[in-house]
């Protein structure tokens, strides 16, 4: 499995923040953390529920390693967007299937309760 220390370093030199060889700064692996844990958060408010808490960098990501690129890639347009880097085309495509992906791994359908349903009927009758 890997770790999120991992994951990011592989997204800082996907985008070319970081080169081949060299290794995450304190600043960059801070600023990446913030931006992993940020981008589960928002996908849980967009339905996608991995159940994940915030990790820290040596946690390992508890997901199957498919699930990881997906995050790796979305990882990447984030990180272009806040470093003002171009976002390269092929990143784009790998971070739309990855997304598409983990939306049909982990959506949660809202529960649909009874009264709703018979109060929605129960107006659209009343007209």
């Amino acid at each position: 499995m890997a770790t999120v220390h991992d994951v990011l370093t592989r997204a800082f030199r996907a985008v070319g923040i970081l080169s081949a060889g060299e290794t995450l700064g304190a600043e960059d692996a801070a600023a990446g953390l913030a931006s992993f844990n940020g981008l589960v958060a928002g996908w849980e408010l967009q339905g996608i529920r991995m159940a994940l808490d915030p990790l820290a960098l040596t946690d390992e990501i508890p997901l199957p390693d498919g699930h990881v690129e997906a995050v790796l890639w979305n990882l990447c347009l984030q990180l272009c967007a806040e470093y003002n880097r171009q976002v390269p085309p092929a990143v784009v495509a790998l971070a739309n299937t990855g997304k598409r992906g983990l939306q049909a791994a982990y959506a949660a359908v809202p529960e649909m309760r009874g009264e709703t349903m018979w109060l929605s009927r129960r107006r659209f009758l009343a007209r």
